[in-house]
C-alpha cells in the first residue's frame, strides 16, 4: 500500500505546476487523512453486521474506483 502510495505522490508532482505542489500534496495528504477516519468506523459496523466478506469487497471496490478515478483524472503535462 504504501509504494503505491509514494507513486503516486511521486506522480502527482510530476504533473502538477511547481508553483502549486504543495497545495497538491496538502489536499491529496489530508484527503487520505479523512478517508481513514471516516473507513474505520464505517468498515467496522459493517464487518458486524454483514461479515468480513462484505468488508473485503468494499475495500477491493473502494481501491478499484479510486484507481479509476486517477488514470481519468489526472493527466500529464503538455510539453
Amino acid at each position: 500500500m504504501a509504494a503505491a502510495d509514494l507513486g503516486m505522490m511521486m506522480h502527482l508532482m510530476s504533473v502538477m505546476p511547481e508553483s502549486r505542489t504543495g497545495m497538491v500534496m496538502g489536499i491529496y495528504s489530508e484527503s487520505e487523512n479523512v478517508g481513514g477516519i471516516m473507513a474505520s468506523p464505517s468498515l467496522g459496523y459493517m464487518y458486524e453486521g454483514s461479515g468480513a466478506e462484505a468488508s473485503v469487497l468494499t475495500v477491493s471496490a473502494v481501491l478499484f474506483l479510486t484507481a479509476f478515478l486517477s488514470v481519468i483524472m489526472v493527466r500529464e503535462k503538455d510539453g
